[in-house]
């Protein structure tokens, strides 16, 4: 149950807190608004009560209003007083610990475990900072090949310019919304 988890997360969050694991500042405040966003003042707003609205026209009148009466039952005992526990904890207790830093570079091993995760999701046997270094030199070449377009079309502003100008001319906007 999803109640149930919330509070293993808090634990587990707790043991992050302890040992200076932590979201960086700028994620975890965005969290505390989803979960007040949770808290509906009735029953029939809340994101987990919708499926109740597009029930089976096969279901039995009385299928309905036991479902109804346990979603109902379990949004309002179980779901919402999780939902704001999880809010305050995040406001009162995590916030406080969250790091101005970005990144798992910034985490205590976590130049380790990135190494880790560069190996396992990149399928080389390249370093991280080779990696980077291969991302650097990738976008200077993909400067240097814009800078000709925009040479041989006439362009005479600043790349940033150019890419502006190509971005918003309607013209080059072959699909519309």
């Amino acid at each position: 149950l999803y109640a149930t988890w919330i509070d293993y997360a808090m634990v587990y969050m707790k043991k992050g807190m302890a040992k200076g694991i932590v979201l960086p500042k700028s994620w975890s405040i965005k969290l505390p608004p989803q979960f007040d966003d949770m808290v509906t003042a009735k029953v029939e707003d809340n994101l987990f009560y919708s499926s109740i609205k597009m029930m089976p026209s096969t279901f039995s009148d009385d299928q309905k209003e036991a479902l109804k009466k346990d979603y109902v039952a379990t949004i309002n005992e179980k779901l919402i007083p999780q939902f704001k526990k999880m809010a305050t904890f995040l406001k009162t207790e995590y916030l406080p610990k969250s790091r101005n830093s970005s990144g798992i570079g910034a985490i205590s091993g976590g130049k380790d475990l990135y190494a880790v995760y560069v190996k396992q999701w990149t399928t080389t046997d390249l370093t991280p900072e080779k990696i980077h270094q291969l991302g650097l030199n990738e976008v200077a070449r993909l400067k240097s090949e814009m800078e000709k377009v925009k040479t041989q079309v006439g362009f005479k502003g600043s790349i940033k310019e150019f890419f502006d100008f190509v971005r918003n001319k309607k013209e080059l906007k072959p699909f519309t919304k």
